[in-house]
């Protein structure tokens, strides 16, 4: 966005070739901001989806994370 602000996405996708319906498809969306020249901030939401999931779990998962990076 500018010097001090960045946005990062990414998308991918696994698929199954013998079977079409099951896949996975995973989401990361983050936006660093630098707050000094060894500091930064990471707020990130992540999204993992499963088509065919294991017994007793969810399709969809989601995680909200924020980050110090500290850089020497």
């Amino acid at each position: 966005l500018n010097d001090h602000v960045t946005f990062v996405a990414k998308i991918d996708m696994q698929e199954n070739l013998e079977d079409t319906k099951d896949f996975r498809l995973q989401n990361s969306d983050e936006l660093k901001v630098k707050l000094s020249n060894h500091l930064d901030f990471i707020a990130g939401f992540h999204l993992r989806f499963d088509n065919q999931p294991v017994p007793t779990f969810k399709k969809l998962d989601t995680r909200t994370t924020a980050s110090l990076v500290v850089s020497l």
